[in-house]
């Protein structure tokens, strides 16, 4: 984030360099003086701005347990989605490219039978699931997982983000009901 930090004061740098040297061919121009002064700090803020602002606009900082998925808005179809970006700094196109990140750390998801644990954002209510003989049973679940970082993007394509709640939690109950069900 250093890089960014620093990219930012630049940046400001440049443009108050920018402003402060409108004020001065304002000022100057006024008073019946030379503007040269003047032209030459709002040229230099100008050039300074206009490198600066699409650099750090396209920096991207990726953590060690996430992965970037770079979506091209200005493709269509398959070619929208880019190839995904490892962890560390990297640069993007700015105003084109959109970073989606994504968590491909060890996750997990609660399913439990307690009502004041179902209130909390992470947890979900448990599996509910009929044994052989016919009894329904009520089990507590902890799903550990981890979004494999080959297929983020087909995560993203189909599940954006609401994986968790649109295809983890569903196939985990769904694998528990047939596991139950073989038992009596």
């Amino acid at each position: 984030m250093a890089i960014t930090a620093a990219l930012t004061f630049l940046t400001s740098l440049f443009v108050l360099a920018l402003l402060g040297g409108v004020a001065l061919i304002v000022l100057n121009t006024a008073r019946k003086q030379s503007p040269r002064l003047g032209i030459t700090a709002a040229v230099i803020g100008l050039i300074g701005a206009l490198i600066t602002i699409p650099l750090n606009s396209g920096l991207v900082l990726i953590q060690p347990n996430e992965i970037g998925v770079v979506f091209r808005q200005t493709a269509s179809g398959d070619a929208a989605l880019r190839e995904p970006i490892q962890p560390g700094l990297k640069w993007v196109v700015p105003f084109i490219d959109q970073v989606i990140i994504y968590n491909v750390g060890q996750q997990n998801v609660d399913m439990v039978g307690n009502a004041e644990a179902v209130q909390s954002v992470q947890a979900r209510p448990a599996v509910r699931a009929i044994s052989k003989d016919g009894q329904q049973i009520t089990i507590d679940v902890t799903l550990i997982f981890r979004v494999d970082a080959v297929k983020v993007n087909e995560v993203h394509r189909n599940w954006r983000s609401t994986y968790i709640d649109s295809f983890i939690v569903p196939q985990a109950r769904s694998e528990v009901r047939n596991a139950v069900s073989q038992y009596g």
